[in-house]
């Protein structure tokens, strides 16, 4: 808290954010913070190189258990934000990950909040494709 503007300002806040950003992922070439750095991928490197190349997120029992979690939203008549994060660049190209079917999972979740009644989307996986532009 003692990072924030005192008054709302954008810059300042995308410039805190890359500051923390640095200092959390400090002992890895790929920009993840350190904890999940050393508790998920340490060690595991080699074998994470092209391991989503021909993986799909299309098909997954998760929409399952997605479709009852807004069932539950709707039941209790919540206003729920929801928030599509990027994909980590140098994870992308470590792992080989096919962002045309992440694009097309992202689209399919859309899809799928939008038809429960589920509208307040805010989409940031477009970020992660600047380099693909």
């Amino acid at each position: 808290m003692e990072a924030l503007p005192i008054t709302y300002n954008y810059d300042q806040l995308k410039h805190q954010a890359a500051i923390d950003k640095s200092r959390a992922s400090t002992n890895n070439q790929l920009g993840v913070v350190n904890s999940f750095y050393n508790r998920q991928i340490k060690g595991h490197l080699k074998e994470s190189r092209g391991s989503q190349k021909h993986f799909s997120y299309l098909q997954s029992p998760e929409y399952g258990d997605l479709e009852v979690v807004l069932n539950q939203f709707a039941k209790l008549h919540m206003d729920v934000l929801f928030v599509i994060t990027p994909v980590n660049e140098k994870w992308e190209q470590q792992t080989g990950l096919n962002m045309s079917m992440y694009y097309q999972t992202v689209n399919k979740i859309k899809y799928q909040l939008q038809q429960q009644g589920f509208n307040n989307i805010v989409d940031y996986s477009i970020r992660g494709m600047i380099h693909h532009l």
